[in-house]
């Protein structure tokens, strides 16, 4: 009984933290990632390197909520898309790009190369990096940074 009290707890918790809905879009089966240059327009990580995706609106679903967002950032099919995850991770304010502990639910899907030419209609446009090469740049956000780091001890 103490443990679910606790999980429960856990869940209040984390249900009134900042919760994103973020996808890492894959080129076919290769090392090779989709990134999202955010544009000077927006409160964290301008001119950043990022996953696309957002903010979880109240009470919504996070693969509800990825869909959403790849809807309104990009012109990808999203009905033909496969989503795996969540992977939920919390992220520390301090190094969190807003500032504040946040909870990312990072799902990983798979682009094929022929869809990678896609419009993005949030930000400035798509880049391809595999991980390595994008943590080489010091232009990604501060959450993806923390997540892909493979010194920190939330490495994908």
């Amino acid at each position: 009984l103490h443990v679910l009290a606790l999980q429960a707890y856990r869940l209040q918790t984390i249900s009134k933290m900042r919760q994103l809905a973020v996808a890492e879009l894959q080129i076919g089966r290769s090392e090779s990632f989709v990134y999202q240059r955010r544009d000077g327009n927006v409160t964290t990580s301008p001119h950043r390197l990022g996953w696309f995706g957002g903010p979880m609106e109240v009470n919504e679903r996070p693969i509800d909520a990825i869909k959403r967002e790849l809807s309104e950032e990009t012109s990808l099919e999203i009905s033909r898309l496969i989503f795996r995850g969540p992977r939920v991770i919390e992220v520390p304010a301090e190094h969190s790009s807003s500032k504040s502990l946040t909870v990312v639910n990072l799902f990983m899907t798979i682009v094929r190369k022929t869809d990678i030419n896609f419009k993005v209609h949030k930000g400035t446009r798509a880049e391809v990096f595999t991980h390595a090469d994008l943590l080489a740049t010091n232009e990604v956000a501060a959450t993806v940074r923390y997540i892909l780091d493979p010194s920190g001890e939330n490495k994908l």
